[in-house]
């Protein structure tokens, strides 16, 4: 019983070494005639320890999601980085070009290793209820 309890307490304090502190969409409105419109994922990440991205994925959805990151303390960004995330603030994007998507109720899943161990978590998407007109 007390190692169940201590594996417990490991796990929790382990999960929150990352918090995900905003997930949310945006419907994109083209501008000109040869645009498109788009969704696009905002999702804001903390870390207090160094993190890989195992996958990044909308629950009950197979498409392939192309992310790309901002760190927010040095500004500096990329596609899909092949080293660890170094810990700090960091912002993912993607988009999606299927608007009908909008009015959806979704939720992201994340699956991260940390210290050798994955961990997944789930959060809900929440939707911005204004949309922006790109040129």
């Amino acid at each position: 019983m007390k190692y169940t309890i201590v594996l417990i307490l490991f796990v929790l304090v382990g999960c929150k070494s990352i918090h995900i502190s905003e997930v949310n969409k945006t419907l994109i409105k083209k501008g000109n005639p040869m645009g498109s419109d788009y969704i696009e994922y905002n999702i804001s990440v903390s870390s207090e320890k160094d993190f890989y991205i195992e996958d990044l994925f909308i629950e009950d959805d197979d498409t392939k999601l192309n992310y790309y990151y901002k760190d927010l303390k040095t500004g500096l960004s990329s596609y899909q980085m092949l080293s660890p995330f170094i810990k700090g603030n960091y912002s993912f994007h993607f988009i999606l070009e299927d608007i009908t998507r909008m009015s959806k109720k979704e939720s992201l899943v994340i699956k991260m290793k940390v210290d050798n161990k994955i961990i997944t978590k789930k959060e809900f998407i929440t939707k911005r209820n204004k949309s922006i007109l790109t040129k």
